[in-house]
């Protein structure tokens, strides 16, 4: 990871995976693990500008001084560490587009000199009618990318910010994203011994990069019991303290309406965390994270946050992918399965250990859930 900001390659993945061989596809994909490094980059121009000379452009003109980075040229130079012998233009250069210009007249100069039959018409408005679904096609599909094509990072957890299954991760929903989700519990009144549902919903929003704000809302089943009141989350990344996943952090905070209840601050560096429940009312109030102190009568000022999740997506992954998650909130530990899609779209189910939490709710343990970013 890095606290440099990384583009999404939206443009890039499309062409390639529409227009691209098999063999320019599986090395995209594989440079896509580590874009941040300049040789894959370099790499991965090399393959989109050869892509798109190859269906669209058509220019066959090698680079000349005309270019300004004709002299200094990192792609150049790459293309000779990658062995390649032709080294066609490129739309890198500021003069390109004039130089096509120039390539597309002569070109059509030479149809015209060579002279042109109804069969060279009819291949003419073939290409032009192909051109035409081509841009229409590319169109169709950034529209899409756009609307729901961005891939997951982080779902959103039981309690609100987007995380693990009850515990927050370092990484935020994506800038100008909207993230929704609604997982269902079932429990056991206290006294009554009676069985009702909680649907706990949860939706966290974007407006700048690396900070997200969220609201939670669980809606109770049973008309014997007080419906819970919304959560109010938010979460910022930090700078990174060194490279590597383990270097990231995040701060964050989940903050109960209920004036009882108790609200938590945490502090999270690569799936480790603790968090710290103030506010509250004693005998009466319960907390997100934490165990109930049941001497106290309240819910444990500190607490441990752990999380993980294996595989990770990867940039640019494509398709759908089973993932395994883990976490521990401070009072139950939790063990998941999610299937998600790169389209945005993500289902899981989860089971947890006994909550200490049981005068409240006694939860039963498994928990289903459903989310989407868009």
């Amino acid at each position: 990871m890095t606290k440099e900001y990384l583009p999404v390659f939206a443009e890039e993945i499309f062409i390639v995976n529409l227009y691209g061989t098999d063999e320019e596809i599986e090395e995209f994909n594989e440079l896509m693990r580590a874009n941040h490094v300049e040789k894959n980059l370099m790499s991965m121009a090399l393959i989109i500008e050869e892509i798109k000379r190859r269906n669209f452009l058509k220019i066959n003109w090698h680079c000349c001084w005309r270019c300004q980075y004709y002299q200094n040229c990192k792609i150049n130079w790459y293309r000779g560490e990658r062995n390649m012998e032709m080294r066609n233009c490129c739309t890198y250069c500021q003069n390109f587009w004039e130089c096509h210009k120039t390539f597309s007249a002569e070109s059509s100069e030479g149809k015209k000199t060579g002279g042109v039959n109804s069969e060279d018409r009819n291949d003419s408005m073939k290409q032009k009618i192909k051109n035409s679904s081509v841009s229409f096609s590319l169109l169709l599909l950034l529209i899409c990318q756009i609307l729901s094509s961005w891939p997951l990072q982080a779902a959103l957890t039981l309690q609100g910010p987007s995380g693990f299954i009850q515990v927050p991760s370092h990484e935020t929903v994506k800038e100008k994203q909207i993230e929704i989700a609604a997982r269902y519990r079932m429990y056991k009144i206290p006294k009554t011994g009676a069985d009702s549902s909680l649907t706990n919903f949860s939706f966290a929003f974007s407006p700048l990069k690396d900070f997200e704000i969220g609201f939670a809302k669980a809606i109770d089943s049973s008309n014997t019991a007080n419906d819970p009141d919304p959560l109010m989350s938010f979460k910022v990344r930090l700078p990174s303290i060194g490279s590597g996943e383990f270097s990231e952090v995040a701060f964050g905070g989940v903050f109960d309406a209920n004036v009882n209840n108790y609200h938590t601050l945490y502090l999270t560096i690569g799936g480790f965390g603790v968090g710290w429940n103030f506010g509250g009312n004693r005998y009466s109030g319960m907390a997100n994270f934490g165990a109930y102190d049941r001497s106290n009568h309240e819910p444990e000022s500190l607490c441990l946050l752990i999380g993980a999740e294996y595989p990770k997506r990867r940039p640019g992954e494509r398709g759908y992918k089973g993932q395994a998650y883990v976490d521990y909130n401070g009072d139950v530990f939790s063990g998941g399965w999610r299937y998600s899609s790169h389209r945005g779209f993500w289902l899981d189910a989860s089971v947890h250990s006994k909550s200490s939490y049981t005068d409240f709710y006694d939860y039963r343990p498994f928990i289903l859930g459903l989310g989407a970013n868009f």
